[in-house]
C-alpha cells in the first residue's frame, strides 16, 4: 500500500479504486499525481478562458432545428420567450449571445 492508497483510500469511489489499483501495480504514484494535477489545471483554465470568450448561442435558435415551419404552439412559446427576455433583461446576458433575430 502506497501513500496514494492511504491518502485516497478513506473514501470509496470508482476513481479512488482505480487510483489504488494503478498504484498497487506501480503504474501511478504521488509524483505522477502532482504532475497530472498541475498540467490538468493549466489545461482546464485555458479551456475556461476560451469558453468564456465564445459567444453564447442565440436562445431563439432552439425553435429552428426540428420543424420546417413552426407549429402554432411553438410560435406561441417563442413569442412568450421573447417577451420574457425583454421583461427580465437583468437575468439574461443577451449582449453575450450571438446576434438575435
Amino acid at each position: 500500500s502506497s501513500g496514494i492508497n492511504a491518502e485516497y483510500g478513506t473514501v470509496d469511489t470508482p476513481i479512488n479504486r482505480v487510483r489504488a489499483y494503478l498504484a498497487d501495480k506501480g503504474w501511478w504514484d504521488e509524483v505522477r499525481e502532482k504532475e497530472f494535477r498541475s498540467t490538468t489545471r493549466v489545461d482546464i483554465l485555458k479551456a475556461f478562458k476560451e469558453a468564456e470568450s465564445t459567444k453564447l448561442p442565440n436562445p431563439l435558435l432552439m425553435f429552428d432545428d426540428a420543424w420546417d415551419s413552426l407549429p402554432i404552439f411553438l410560435e406561441d412559446q417563442k413569442q412568450e420567450l421573447v417577451e420574457h427576455l425583454k421583461k427580465h433583461p437583468e437575468h439574461y446576458p443577451l449582449d453575450k449571445c450571438e446576434d438575435l433575430k
